[in-house]
């Protein structure tokens, strides 16, 4: 696997249990728990998958993998914040905070394997393959790093690019 993005951000975890009692005489009583928690999210390429590069005019593009999150996402136990409140005869609200503690780590890969945070590390994810193809790839072939003037970083989840100059990368 390369590693080719990290992203840091505080991420909150809610968790509601509302119990009804009565039906219609008295309002629903509603157990609330939440943890605010900072979490570092990586972000990586499988190097055994499908890479397609082609040269152009000193122009190297890459057809690299999909970006694919790193899991589970780190989380930094030093910033953790957690309440939880129970509501008007409620007395779970101990019970309603483990459960939200135990589905943290879930929630969290989820959160990173749906698609939501990759576009705005796309970005360091492209800079970080141009490095990786200009040092471990062209620098092997002599001669071949000379003749190339920018890398073009393409990703297979992102729209068709129509000028091939936004998705370049410098390769200083």
């Amino acid at each position: 696997m390369l590693e080719i993005a990290t992203m840091e951000t505080v991420e909150t975890v809610t968790k509601s249990d509302t119990k009804t009692l009565f039906v219609f005489f008295i309002d629903p009583a509603t157990t609330e728990s939440e943890i605010r928690v900072p979490a570092v999210y990586r972000f990586h390429l499988k190097l055994s998958d499908k890479w397609k590069l082609e040269v152009h005019d000193g122009r190297c593009i890459v057809l690299a993998p999909p970006v694919r999150p790193t899991l589970p996402p780190a989380i930094r136990t030093d910033g953790m914040e957690k309440k939880t409140e129970a509501g008007w005869l409620r007395f779970n609200a101990s019970e309603n905070l483990t459960q939200l503690e135990r589905d943290l780590t879930p929630t969290l890969e989820k959160r990173a394997g749906a698609h939501i945070l990759i576009p705005g590390v796309r970005d360091n994810c492209r800079r970080s393959v141009a490095k990786f193809v200009q040092k471990w790839i062209l620098q092997n072939h002599s001669g071949a790093s000379p003749a190339i003037k920018d890398i073009v970083v393409i990703f297979p989840d992102e729209p068709a690019v129509k000028d091939p100059r936004a998705a370049a990368a410098t390769m200083q």
